[in-house]
């Protein structure tokens, strides 16, 4: 029986583990969809 296995990945902006269906890359960057913020107004990005 085969097993998952979860990522490994860490959120830059939080460094929890990011799972594939949160998962959002910018600049070779993992991020959590919820944490990819603007620094500025906190506002999500897309």
């Amino acid at each position: 029986m085969a097993t998952f296995q979860g990522t490994q990945q860490k959120c830059n902006a939080c460094n929890k583990t990011v799972y594939l269906v949160d998962k959002l890359t910018a600049d070779n960057r993992v991020f959590h969809k919820a944490c990819f913020r603007c620094h500025h107004c906190k506002g999500t990005l897309k």
